[in-house]
């Protein structure tokens, strides 16, 4: 790395000037440095990082915000919007909430044993509320292995639980290996509609 006095004949540079010089400040001083491709680790704990983050992330795009149809958004998005102190997003909330919990490779692995051990009715409904909100099966090589749909919006109920969140019809304040049909589809709901 070089020091740089009036870089480009100016006071201050920042940015690329291709792909092969950055200009920043560090520490107060101008520097300039050569372009580097980022190192993007394939390794088996990245890949299982990825996939946990990942399950965050399809959560949050299902979740309605606020637009046309809804101003305020769905009523998932008003709950979490109702638990938020200062300085934090409710995404960073909601993500906050389940990478805390299944961020433990242990804690991931007795959460996908919950619900596999669930009855085969309550399986088709998480199946199919998955489906109604369009989640699709994780995949790839980024990450470890595939999440199903299923899996991914039960990990958002757990954070829902955790989070005791408090919908029309239901408060979210127990596992949700233990919810009954009606409560499954009542969680779908709330990441849709703010009825």
């Amino acid at each position: 790395m070089a020091k740089v006095t009036l870089p480009l004949a100016s006071v201050e540079a920042r940015g690329a000037l291709g792909r092969s010089l950055i200009f920043m400040g560090w520490k107060g001083k101008q520097i300039v440095k050569g372009y580097e491709v980022p190192n993007n680790p394939r390794g088996a704990y990245q890949k299982i990082s990825r996939q946990k983050v990942s399950v965050c992330a399809a959560n949050m795009r299902k979740i309605t915000t606020p637009n046309a149809t809804f101003p305020n958004g769905s009523k998932m998005y008003q709950m979490l919007r109702e638990l938020l102190t200062p300085g934090r997003t409710w995404s960073s909330l909601f993500t906050s909430t389940i990478l805390g919990y299944i961020g433990d490779d242990s804690n991931f692995q007795q959460l996908s044993s919950d619900y596999a051990a669930m009855s085969g009715g309550k399986k088709v409904v998480w199946t199919a509320v998955a489906e109604n909100l369009t989640f699709d099966t994780l995949t790839g090589q980024q990450i470890a292995t595939e999440i199903d749909p299923q899996l991914q919006l039960f990990s958002g109920a757990y954070g829902a639980y955790l989070l005791e969140l408090s919908s029309y019809n239901y408060i979210y304040d127990d596992h949700p290996q233990f919810w009954n049909s009606a409560k499954i589809i009542d969680y779908g709901l709330d990441y849709r509609s703010s009825l």
